[in-house]
């Protein structure tokens, strides 16, 4: 138990909380972390709070400790709350800059209600969109063409919540939205490629408030939605049995559904010969999926032939033999992929796979043949990877929640991002990134003991 004097702008007051046992031999180390964290939080606050002596040794050992705690921890033990930075021109970091800034440097919180958990986000040019662990979303950014859903076209500086059922993930095009809900997928934004799923020729031009996809074939009433992304004016969703759903732009074959197709595809139709299908990706005009077996095709971004408008599956060459490089290559040409993002700027396919590192692959090439990079021996190639691509950059998060970074053109050159840690996700729109950050839960307990609900509700 830790108890401090504490004074307030409203006067004298006492922190006091316990910490629990972790089941080890450092609970006073985690106790001494905690109450540092405290103390830190409450000077931020203004607040003055006394100090206690604590060894530093014991500090650094348990704040490493619960990093790694933290990693493999119960998510209800856990809140995740979102950090962004990047250019703020077009208003979709979460917040205002001060003065005449344009551009925040490094990451900084979005500030959301309190209590609330992030599970899930994604950001386009003009706005971003998150999830929480209670179904809610919230949408910032630019509003013109009604893309925030939230009944007009107003910007909005910070999150604003959106009407919506209880909702799973929520994608966001460059001027359309979609988001997945417990009753089906619903859409809001423009319609004017068909990116909404509905008919141009009778159906609206755009949507101010969420509607549900007109699904007339009834394919998702019978087939749950696992995931949807958006590119610059298509959408791709997967079901929970591997089918894949496309709809909107097609103009440079990115819906995968063969050179004779029509440029405008305004109803959700099955793309043929995709079968258990894991994860799909949107960026501009490119599209690729990632199956079970972490097998990766591409498709879109170019011409009108079969070697663009069909999916093609990335090819591997083993380029750059290195520690990542392991007797788990049994197969010429194949690896597992983790994780995949693509860049619509530079039309490059990035790839991650477990204990082979990290492959390249240039999308104008069909079939795309991925080149092995070589990266640094710091770089853990081991866990639950993530890849984003945007804004220049290439960012990685590793097994352990630590960020890596490198710039497009340097792709190898992954270095640590020691401005933020614990990382459970990464994503980059054309010219700002969000992270999704794992962040201790603390309790403050009553008396010596962890408050009750009757006692907060009190």
């Amino acid at each position: 138990s830790l108890a401090a004097p504490c004074e307030t702008p409203t006067g004298p007051c006492e922190w006091r909380f316990v910490i629990g046992s972790m089941g080890g031999e450092d609970d006073a180390a985690i106790a001494a972390a905690t109450f540092r964290d405290v103390q830190e939080a409450a000077a931020a606050a203004a607040w003055s709070i006394a100090s206690e002596p604590i060894e530093t040794a014991a500090v650094e050992k348990c704040l490493e400790m619960r990093r790694k705690k933290q990693m493999e921890a119960d998510t209800g033990a856990f809140s995740q709350e979102i950090h962004s930075w990047g250019s703020c021109r077009n208003l979709n970091l979460g917040y205002q800059l001060a003065g005449s800034a344009v551009e925040q440097p490094t990451p900084r919180l979005v500030v959301l209600p309190i209590g609330v958990s992030v599970v899930q986000m994604s950001c386009s040019l003009f706005h971003s969109a998150c999830v929480t662990s209670t179904g809610q979303v919230f949408v910032w950014g630019f509003g013109v063409g009604g893309r925030l859903g939230t009944g007009g076209e107003n910007t909005a500086l910070s999150p604003h919540l959106v009407s919506l059922p209880r909702a799973k993930s929520v994608a966001c095009g460059t001027h359309h939205t979609v988001a997945v809900t417990l009753v089906g997928p619903y859409v809001w934004g423009q319609n004017k490629r068909g990116q909404l799923g509905m008919r141009r020729k009778t159906g609206p031009t755009q949507l101010l408030r969420p509607e549900p996809l007109r699904d007339v074939r009834g394919v998702f009433a019978a087939a749950t939605l696992q995931q949807v992304v958006c590119g610059h004016a298509h959408t791709l969703a997967v079901t929970e049995e591997g089918a894949v759903w496309v709809w909107g732009d097609n103009r440079m074959g990115q819906l995968g559904l063969g050179p004779v197709a029509d440029e405008v595809v305004d109803n959700p139709a099955e793309l043929p010969h995709q079968l258990d299908v894991a994860q799909v990706l949107a960026n501009g005009s490119f599209s690729a999926s990632v199956t079970s077996a972490g097998d990766v095709s591409v498709w879109g971004g170019g011409r009108r032939d079969e070697r663009f408008t069909t999916p093609s599956r990335v090819k591997y060459e083993k380029s750059a033999p290195g520690p990542q490089v392991s007797g788990e290559w049994v197969v010429a040409g194949r690896v597992t992929a983790v994780s995949a993002a693509l860049d619509a700027d530079k039309n490059r396919l990035l790839v991650a796979a477990h204990h082979h590192g990290l492959f390249t692959a240039d999308l104008a090439v069909r079939p795309p043949r991925a080149e092995q990079v070589e990266c640094g021996s710091d770089v853990r190639w081991e866990g639950d990877l993530r890849l984003a691509v945007g804004a220049g950059k290439c960012w990685m998060v590793d097994g352990m929640g630590e960020m890596w970074g490198s710039s497009l053109g340097r792709v190898g050159d992954l270095r640590h991002f020691p401005e933020i840690s614990n990382v459970a996700d990464v994503v980059v729109g054309p010219n700002h990134t969000m992270a999704l950050v794992r962040v201790a839960e603390v309790a403050l307990p009553l008396d010596g003991v962890f408050a009750t609900e009757e006692e907060v509700a009190s």
